[in-house]
């Protein structure tokens, strides 16, 4: 790295672009489930000041001899609330669509102010649509960091990365500013009943004149032992001193914070103060 770093964090103290939360069912969602759903309008306007209805196009296949598609009329494939600053930005938005209730969270501070509100939101739609038939088997949390710098001309690898990273390979670092690089693996010390699969995509491209280093790190756990109802996912055990899903979200933002120290440079994980 050079004594003057010219890459930059997408923000001030933080190179957080974008957080992502999902809990995943085991059962697509149906009609029903989204009817529940709607009722939340009223509840959430307050944060969420836009819901839209996403609407898709179903396909049936008729075989009489000569197979034909024929379209019929849209239907309701999802939902989406959306939280919005007063400069138009989005700062939240909430989806369920498929199986998945998925909240994307664009206005990063710290984790324990985050998780708060995260953890209140997947709550109440958790609670609308859990059930024996269709419980949780997969919780997931997705970090996007990025880094700026001005110029390609002035890049160094080593502005951001560490030389002695276990997560880069011999070819990537002398292969100049535009490069990427995507992996995966299991982590099996997890709890008793999951294993956490991660998936790391590193990419160094051109953006809008600058040059643009993308970290995202996702952290998926494989639940054996599907959840099937919100006290076992939300409410504290005699054994334990914090709810299941507090441990997973927490293990998989430790997972994220574990891999940022071995990967970025030491002058970086100071910049944007990783370990405060």
């Amino acid at each position: 790295m050079t004594t003057e770093c010219n890459t930059k964090p997408i923000n001030s103290t933080h190179s957080i672009s974008e957080v992502v939360f999902v809990l995943q069912f085991t059962k697509y969602f149906g009609d029903s489930d989204y009817e529940k759903l709607i009722s939340f309008e009223d509840k959430l306007k307050d944060q969420f000041s836009k819901m839209e209805k996403l609407k898709g196009v179903g396909f049936k296949l008729d075989d009489d001899g000569i197979k034909e598609q024929s379209i019929t009329t849209a239907r309701l494939m999802g939902l989406k609330f959306s939280e919005i600053a007063g400069d138009g930005s989005q700062i939240k938005m909430i989806r369920a669509e498929k199986r998945s209730i998925i909240i994307n969270c664009y206005k990063y501070s710290r984790w324990s102010e985050v998780w708060r509100n995260i953890r209140g939101l997947l709550e109440m739609f958790t609670e609308q649509l859990i059930s024996p038939q269709n419980p949780i088997n997969s919780l997931a949390l997705t970090y996007q960091d990025q880094f700026l710098l001005e110029s390609s001309n002035n890049y160094d690898i080593f502005d951001v990365f560490n030389p002695d990273t276990q997560y880069l390979n011999k070819k990537v670092l002398t292969s100049g500013p535009y490069w990427h690089l995507h992996q995966g693996w299991f982590d099996t010390e997890a709890f008793s009943n999951s294993s956490i699969l991660n998936i790391l995509n590193i990419n160094a491209a051109s953006a809008d004149k600058e040059h643009k280093t993308t970290i995202e790190h996702r952290g998926i756990t494989k639940q054996t032992k599907p959840f099937t109802n919100v006290k076992t996912l939300f409410e504290k055990s005699d054994e334990s001193k914090q709810a299941r899903i507090d441990n997973y979200f927490e293990l998989l933002h430790d997972k994220n914070k574990e891999l940022l120290n071995d990967l970025l440079s030491n002058y970086m994980t100071d910049t944007i103060e990783l370990n405060k």
